[in-house]
């Protein structure tokens, strides 16, 4: 009995730390592995022959290759002979993505895909005219729809295999579930067409604000965006930007300053600060913190950050290839902000892993840039 407690306690303690996010998945799921065997609930050798299993290891052989296919540039390449179909008709966008995006699911983890062809479908409504909520849905469907179409591409698939193996019958072979998933795909294609068209929502508006803001809600990069003021007779007034030390001390990035109604974009470091200049910084939520503490700034209400940002400041991602100049080069180096006036505001690494220190990060093929920039 004692020994069904312990494991719901060791279940419950893994749920918090699951629903928290204080600590990577892949760790807590180890920790559970470990807390298991030095319970004894589990014997050493039972606790390490999930590693050997072929589910595991080709769960692990499809992670690598979505890697792989991002670190090169290559996964981002894939999206591009979309934008041909720009001038073609609302009925062979949607077929189009979602024919697409379910046989991208078959090599590609499918959250990867639809964070890899966000950019592409948000273009194509850019360049089209069609709202971002009518693309995007069928967007979504046809990664879903595609996912299992081979017995590697999905973990339950994966699974399903392996307990074949394991009873002594035949396993399914690679392309066992494509047509059954092909014949799903083609149905939801159909659906699409004919009924679910006409259920998607029309949300008018500027499909140009709609791509960035797509890409900063996708990312949450919205919420590191806001506005500050300096107050009168703050020790800020008559400082240029590099002396008021708010990159070096408050981890800042200044990207626009608004005087008197004049929006100033991309400022130099040797912008002098003026008493009531509003501006507009990126940087993380628990630097907020500082800010709320300093006598120096005041905090602006968050609707004047999105009237601000959505009026004057443009956001695209742009990822790192294999042959480009900036591979190897840190943002300090690369000339983003002193040659093209855009502001990089985040970056994530080939496997969607944050990068922290902007500055000291050295880029490689398959980074993701995330820019703000004049529309």
């Amino acid at each position: 009995m004692g020994d069904i407690y312990v494991l719901l306690g060791i279940v419950l303690c893994a749920f918090v730390l699951f629903i928290g996010g204080w600590l990577r998945v892949d760790l807590v799921g180890l920790m559970v592995l470990s807390a298991l065997a030095l319970t004894g609930l589990v014997t050493p050798q039972e606790a390490m022959a999930g590693f050997s299993s072929p589910a595991v290891v080709t769960v692990w052989a499809l992670f690598i290759l979505t890697a792989g296919l991002t670190r090169t540039g290559i996964a981002h390449q894939l999206g591009r002979p979309l934008q041909g179909l720009a001038r073609g008709s609302e009925i062979t966008l949607m077929a189009a993505l979602m024919l697409f995006a379910s046989l991208l699911s078959a090599l590609i983890n499918t959250v990867t895909v639809a964070a890899i062809l966000l950019p592409s479908a948000m273009e194509l409504s850019r360049r089209s005219g069609y709202p971002p909520s009518r693309l995007l849905m069928p967007l979504s469907l046809g990664c879903l729809l595609g996912g299992p179409f081979t017995s590697i591409s999905t973990p339950p698939n994966i699974l399903a295999t392996d307990a074949l193996r394991s009873a002594g019958l035949e396993p399914f072979s690679i392309f066992d579930f494509t047509p059954i998933t092909g014949a799903i795909v083609a149905a939801g294609i159909v659906f699409m067409i004919l009924i679910g068209r006409h259920l998607l929502p029309t949300r008018s508006g500027d499909t140009k604000t709609g791509y960035h803001k797509a890409i900063g809600s996708s990312y949450q990069l919205d919420t590191h965006i806001f506005t500050t003021r300096i107050p009168e007779n703050s020790p800020l007034q008559g400082r240029t930007l590099s002396e008021s030390r708010l990159g070096s001390a408050l981890y800042l990035t200044v990207l626009a300053i608004q005087r008197k109604g004049v929006m100033m974009l991309a400022p130099a470091p040797n912008q002098v600060l003026e008493p009531e200049d509003t501006l507009i910084v990126h940087g993380s939520p628990e630097h907020l913190q500082r800010i709320h503490a300093s006598q120096h700034l005041k905090i602006e209400p968050p609707e004047q950050v999105r009237d601000l940002v959505s009026q004057h400041l443009f956001m695209a991602n742009a990822t790192v290839h294999t042959a480009s100049p900036l591979s190897g080069v840190t943002l300090a180096d690369s000339g983003l902000r002193r040659e093209h006036r855009v502001h990089v505001t985040a970056l994530y690494t080939a496997d969607q892993t944050p990068v922290r220190d902007l500055r000291l990060h050295r880029l490689t093929p398959g980074d993701q840039l995330f820019l703000q920039g004049e529309k």
